[in-house]
């Protein structure tokens, strides 16, 4: 049946003016999105994040001194260091608490020499403290490390800087062995300290990028790379010592846009589920987006889905600038090679946002994700048609993605 909020809009057409091959453009400064001279990785690790390099030259090219940066999907904040670099204010969000505690980091750039130092010896003795509490085997639990950052009096900077601390050495695992404390101490001073700039205000904070709470017309500029469909369960990343520390990562589970483990019953479900989380993303962006700001997305070209490909940058613009207006003004790609020697393309797309009704995105949404699995008929394995033909038959029962809390990481 018709859905009359968007009776005028087309997603075949849509998806049909989108494909990748009529819209990308040659950059003049192409050797600059591929990063031919790689000097710089990012400073925290996180899975499928910016390099730095990327988004200086984005910050560079689109923003001006005093402008304000706005990065809704954080992750470890390199759009927060390469802003303080910069010397522009940022705002990074994530629902994930693991990302928003690694991005918190950046917020220390702003400190002062004098303050700066005996932070650092805070960290130092909480280092040598941490080495003592290892067990017979030369062993540190994260339950035992969580213990004695508990048992001590923190000021807010100590807080982030002790808890970047214990994500940086523990990483996934359960334990670290207490021969590569002082070495990791060492290695996460030199990334948390490499930035220095008082004149900008850097926050992180725990947030939903559907639900934005800021201020109509608050940023003069927004970049970020939203997640994709099927993507890695971001809220698995650094749990066991993220929980030891007291944090719910498990709460943004059902928030993640894209998780490869919503819909388990059909997995094609969650197409169209991002289809619609998307959608509203875009809605709150052009919010609080000041008047002609732009919006830069970074994301990689394709995801795959039980064997079946699916265009991000396609589903992004059908929704984006084909049911929602926004303004195009460049489609770009940007070519690297990763740790595996394999060659991954990544599209670049720059637009200019447009006041949107939420009720009415979310069904373009919708739209997009049901017509995209329909095409999907045309070239999937044919062992995967009934699966993609019940999808397509209960997208109309499909709801966005749960909004997380707006509880405030502390």
């Amino acid at each position: 049946m018709e859905n009359i909020l968007i009776q005028d809009f087309d997603a075949a057409q849509a998806l049909s003016y989108s494909a990748f091959a009529g819209r990308v453009q040659q950059s003049d400064d192409q050797h600059h999105l591929d990063i031919v001279e790689k000097e710089r990785t990012s400073a925290l690790p996180w899975r499928g994040q910016f390099s730095p390099q990327l988004i200086e030259y984005l910050l560079v090219k689109h923003c001006k001194k005093g402008d304000r940066i706005l990065d809704p999907f954080c992750g470890s904040g390199t759009v927060l260091r390469e802003a303080a670099r910069g010397e522009f204010s940022a705002l990074g969000m994530d629902v994930n608490p693991a990302a928003v505690c690694l991005a918190k980091v950046s917020e220390l750039v702003g400190m002062k020499p004098d303050s700066r130092w005996p932070l650092v010896e805070r960290i130092r003795q909480f280092s040598r403290d941490l080495q003592l509490s290892s067990d017979e085997q030369g062993i540190i639990e994260a339950g035992k490390a969580a213990d004695l950052f508990f048992s001590l009096q923190l000021d807010a900077r100590e807080k982030i800087a002790l808890e970047g601390v214990l994500l940086f050495l523990f990483s996934n695992g359960k334990s670290v062995a207490v021969n590569k404390v002082e070495k990791g101490v060492d290695r996460y001073l030199s990334v948390a300290f490499d930035a220095n700039s008082s004149q900008c205000q850097i926050e992180a904070r725990v947030g939903d990028a559907r639900a934005i709470n800021e201020a109509d017309n608050t940023f003069d500029y927004l970049v970020t790379s939203p997640p994709y469909i099927n993507v890695f369960n971001y809220h698995q990343n650094y749990r066991p010592i993220i929980e030891a520390l007291g944090h719910t990562p498990l709460t943004a589970a059902k928030s993640e846009i894209g998780a490869n483990r919503k819909f388990r019953q059909n997995r094609y479900m969650t197409v169209v589920q991002y289809c619609m989380d998307i959608a509203q993303f875009f809605v709150e962006a052009g919010r609080v987006l000041k008047d002609k700001a732009k919006i830069t997305i970074v994301l990689g070209r394709e995801s795959n889905v039980r064997s079946v490909s699916f265009k991000n940058s396609e589903l992004i613009s059908a929704i984006a600038c084909e049911g929602m207006g926004y303004e195009l003004t460049d489609w770009n790609e940007r070519k690297f090679i990763n740790r595996f020697g394999e060659s991954i393309y990544e599209d670049v797309l720059t637009m200019i946002p447009q006041k949107y009704s939420q009720d009415k995105a979310v069904e373009i949404g919708r739209a997009v994700g049901a017509q995209a699995l329909r095409n999907a008929l045309e070239y999937c394995p044919e062992e995967r048609r009934v699966e993609i033909s019940d999808a397509i038959a209960s997208a109309n029962k499909i709801a966005p993605s749960p909004l997380i809390g707006s509880v405030v990481n502390g």
